[in-house]
């Protein structure tokens, strides 16, 4: 009788462990930004009861702001914050190179940065990209490469201008694969601050942005650039 017990409380319990499994699989992934609780799943905003433990994939407010750092100029030399940072960019099998974010000078002022990749070894240049300046709003870039894939997405912007750019590159040879339709703020301005964070989840490219005018978040599908959302709080 005792062991039917034992037997009966194990299935229960081990049903109730799939259970709980199968909940968690199925939780919807959320994005905290400013005020925002956004379901990428849904794509729609949500209250904060839907918050729990699992699913808060992102939360931009633990991002690194450069306007944090006291000691970044605001004319250009904010770039150098990505002087000797490496990440290893890998083709699906494979490493192929070094790909590091350097800085763009023009009669030796900072004016933005570029992409290059380089071989791992011998450090020879596989590929550079340089974006359009007035194309993209600016050259300061942020790189996000999801492990697994040939494909590098990337924010481009300016600290001191508004509006923002997003890319996907094959980092493979560099080649440009799509040029995201980020709706702008295109704010007329003096003195400006803008700082704009990029993140891949799943199948997802969120942008999100947060300029002296307003902020945004943008969803973006990560194979066609497609944009899928977008929602602008105006603050002026």
């Amino acid at each position: 009788m005792i062991k039917t017990i034992i037997v009966l409380l194990l299935i229960l319990y081990s049903g109730t462990l799939l259970f709980a499994d199968e909940e968690i699989g199925e939780l919807d992934k959320l994005i905290l930004f400013k005020d925002w609780i956004f379901d990428l799943d849904k794509l729609e905003f949500v209250d904060s009861s839907a918050i729990n433990q699992h699913n808060v994939f992102w939360d931009v407010s633990e991002e690194t702001v450069k306007w944090d750092n006291p000691e970044l100029s605001h004319q250009g030399q904010s770039i150098q914050i990505w002087e000797n940072r490496e990440v290893l960019a890998y083709e699906t099998d494979s490493l192929i190179g070094i790909l590091t974010i350097e800085e763009v000078k023009q009669e030796d002022v900072i004016v933005g940065s570029k992409l290059v990749l380089r071989d791992e070894e011998n450090k020879d240049t596989l590929w550079i990209y340089d974006p359009d300046l007035h194309l993209f709003f600016g050259k300061y870039l942020k790189a996000v490469f999801p492990l697994g894939g040939n494909n590098i997405y990337i924010a481009i912007y300016d600290l001191i201008s508004t509006g923002a750019g997003l890319v996907c590159l094959d980092v493979r040879n560099g080649e440009e694969i799509w040029k995201g339709d980020v709706e702008q703020l295109m704010v007329p301005h003096s003195i400006y601050q803008n700082e704009v964070f990029i993140k891949v989840i799943g199948d997802k490219v969120i942008l999100a942005g947060d300029e002296a005018a307003g902020y945004y978040l943008q969803i973006f599908d990560a194979e066609t650039g497609e944009r899928l959302f977008s929602k602008i709080n105006w603050l002026w």
